[in-house]
């Protein structure tokens, strides 16, 4: 008996505490504060600086940006990489993809005392698992999965380093060529088709960051609530529609299950993100 009392009692108490938070949330408007999936911070400051970012900019949430670190517009830095502006700045332009677990750190200065940023260009894409240290990449530049940048380095306007190349300290890649290898070293030329592909690759992998950008701003609830959405939809035969007079989910699409069945299996339901 008093059991059954007091789990009545203690939904009762979470009933009312829902509604009062939804009341104060309410209230707060804008203002007000969304738990989403995750709760790490992938902006952390370090010594008065924190890092600054433009307008539509996706960072992955189990990414790291740390200090003086500065990113342009519709970039994207995506997931487990680590961007340290601790002893001098980082900088990357706009629509720059920092793809899966890339490493950009600085230097303090080199032996003749020169100060070593990182700089990083407009439409540049940096592929998996790169390692950039203390080296500046020009715009509309592509660094390949596994590679490594050391101090110094320039990789100019358009130009590519290859998958997995070592590119040594103080070395220059020149504007419209292609390194690779361990020391890396000239391949050939870009052809017209490559710098074609790098100009439609960095502007497919910002539209796809905007995806991202979206999926992981959603709330618990509005997660929830797609999940139970996509299954009305999936599970609901398409004549159903037509015996209520009504209209499905525009972009309804269907499928002939093995029993011979027609189905509703995804559609553009505005209540999809």
């Amino acid at each position: 008996m008093s059991a059954t009392l007091g789990r009545t009692l203690g939904a009762v108490a979470r009933g009312l505490g829902s509604v009062l938070e939804g009341v104060g949330v309410g209230l707060q408007g804008s203002l007000a504060y969304r738990e989403t999936v995750t709760k790490q911070k992938p902006l952390l400051a370090l010594a008065a600086k924190k890092p600054t970012l433009g307008e539509q900019v996706f960072v992955a949430p189990n990414a790291c940006l740390i200090g003086d670190v500065t990113i342009g517009d519709k970039s994207s830095v995506f997931y487990g990489s680590a961007i340290r502006g601790d002893v001098n700045p980082i900088k990357i332009g706009s629509m720059t993809s920092i793809q899966d677990n890339v490493v950009i750190h600085v230097a303090k200065s080199n032996a003749k005392g020169q100060s070593l940023p990182t700089i990083v260009g407009s439409n540049c894409v940096i592929g998996q698992n790169a390692i950039l240290h203390a080296c500046t990449i020009q715009d509309g530049s592509l660094v390949g999965m596994g590679s490594t940048l050391m101090d110094g380095v320039t990789v100019e306007k358009g130009a590519i380093v290859g998958a997995g190349s070592m590119v040594t300290p103080g070395t220059t890649v020149p504007s419209g060529q292609i390194w690779a290898g361990n020391p890396a070293k000239l391949v050939r030329a870009v052809t017209a088709e490559e710098a074609a592909f790098l100009t439609r690759a960095a502007e497919h992998l910002s539209a796809l960051s905007t995806v991202h950008l979206v999926e992981n701003a959603k709330t618990f609830e509005e997660v929830l609530e797609e999940a139970e959405v996509r299954e009305e939809i999936r599970t609901t035969d398409p004549d159903y529609y037509d015996h209520m007079g009504i209209h499905p989910p525009q972009g309804v699409e269907t499928v002939t299950g093995p029993d011979g069945r027609v189905r509703v299996v995804d559609g553009d339901d505005p209540r999809l993100g």
